[in-house]
């Protein structure tokens, strides 16, 4: 087989298109239209010569005639006999809901070959292209229009109702008088009429309870000091504070390429940081991290200092060892790097806490992959 199989392709490709539906009668439900597509063609090598073989050929299924990303792909094993071919697709990976009835464009792609250009127009079979308009029984199981629904699985419409009461008939004839109704509730009470004349004092009544206290006085001024007495003796020593863990926190993402700056000791943090308020010179930072970091393809091997970093505000990236960095070798194979360490008497602040890299060769590191790591804030 020569080294591009394409050279001409004869395509036949039938699908079915659903259209949407504004107005239905009501029928028993029908089975969903076939989610398969098939597809026909003639392969000929470079030489211009029908092909014999079982070959693997992808097809790939996208929205526009550009579009880099397929909407689906299927991979199969086809058996050409010369050269004639037929597929169906949608049997190893759905196609529903990727024919939406909008143009899509078929691409083809032979073995290990790129895919054939142009991409394949997908048509519509004959009978599909009536599918725009109703013109016997449908089967919904329900029924959209412009995205809101107006009829429901079992049947009941949903939609606005404007529009659905037609005009007014005639006035039908007088029906026969019901029975009467049950009684109204009472009417509101009338007005209050003038009170009539005294009536003549009757007998006094018994004593009545005795009433509730009286409020309580104000206070008396205060009364003069007393002489201040002697002192007591002290009292023992209260136990000591906690010294454990004040927080905790993490720092994970891409480590990013490691700028040649061609100086040691300048560091520059690597993949996201961690963020800690230390409000104690006595407390403590312990963190742990480690970054896979390599050249790219071909790169002679350079050394570098890594280790863990902090910054008060804008200040210097600083290792948290000062001088005790790490020295590695890095080169063309990722490797996971490790780095681990403590640092106490910090000013009060906020600190960024991360993984950190000093480059001081000429080349950058650029095949680095992901950082992880934490940092623990002690008291």
């Amino acid at each position: 087989m020569t080294r591009s199989f394409f050279r001409r392709l004869a395509v036949v490709v039938t699908a079915g298109l659903i259209a949407s539906v504004t107005s239905v009668t009501s029928v028993a439900s029908a089975a969903d239209v076939p989610q398969t597509l098939t597809h026909q063609g003639r392969l000929f090598d470079d030489a211009g010569k029908p092909v014999n073989q079982t070959l693997q050929i992808t097809f790939n299924i996208y929205d526009s005639v550009n579009e880099n990303i397929p909407a689906v792909s299927e991979t199969l094993d086809v058996t050409v006999e010369d050269g004639y071919f037929s597929v169906t697709l949608g049997e190893v990976n759905t196609l529903k809901g990727v024919l939406d009835g909008t143009v899509k464009y078929l691409g083809i792609a032979v073995g290990n070959d790129a895919e054939m250009t142009p991409r394949v127009v997908i048509q519509s079979v004959p009978y599909a292209m009536i599918a725009g308009d109703v013109i016997g029984d449908i089967n919904p199981t329900s029924v959209t229009v412009g995205g809101t629904p107006v009829i429901d699985a079992t049947g009941k419409w949903v939609g606005s109702p404007t529009g659905l009461v037609g005009p007014a008939g005639p006035a039908g004839a007088n029906g026969a008088v019901g029975p009467a109704g049950p009684a109204g509730p009472a009417g509101a009470v009338g007005p209050v009429g003038p009170a009539g004349a005294a009536g003549a004092q009757g007998p006094a009544g018994p004593i009545g309870p005795q009433g509730l206290p009286g409020a309580n006085g104000a206070n008396g001024a205060q009364g003069i000091q007393g002489i201040q007495g002697p002192a007591g003796a002290a009292g023992a020593a209260g136990a000591a504070g906690a010294t454990g863990i004040v927080a905790t926190a993490s720092f994970n993402g891409f480590a990013g390429t490691v700028a040649a700056n061609g100086a040691f000791n300048v560091y520059t943090f690597q993949g996201p940081q961690a963020t800690m308020a230390v409000t104690s010179t006595t407390q403590k930072l312990t963190a742990a991290a480690e970054a896979p970091l390599a050249l790219p393809a071909g790169a002679t091997k350079i050394g570098a200092q890594m280790g863990l970093c902090y910054q008060l505000g804008a200040g210097t990236i600083t290792n948290f060892t000062g001088g005790g960095y790490s020295n590695l070798e890095v080169d063309t194979v990722r490797r996971g790097t490790p780095a681990s360490a403590s640092i106490t008497g910090l000013a009060a602040g906020s600190y960024k806490v991360g993984f950190c890299v000093a480059n001081a060769s000429a080349t950058a590191i650029t095949n680095n992959d992901y950082v992880n790591g934490w940092v623990i804030l002690t008291n």
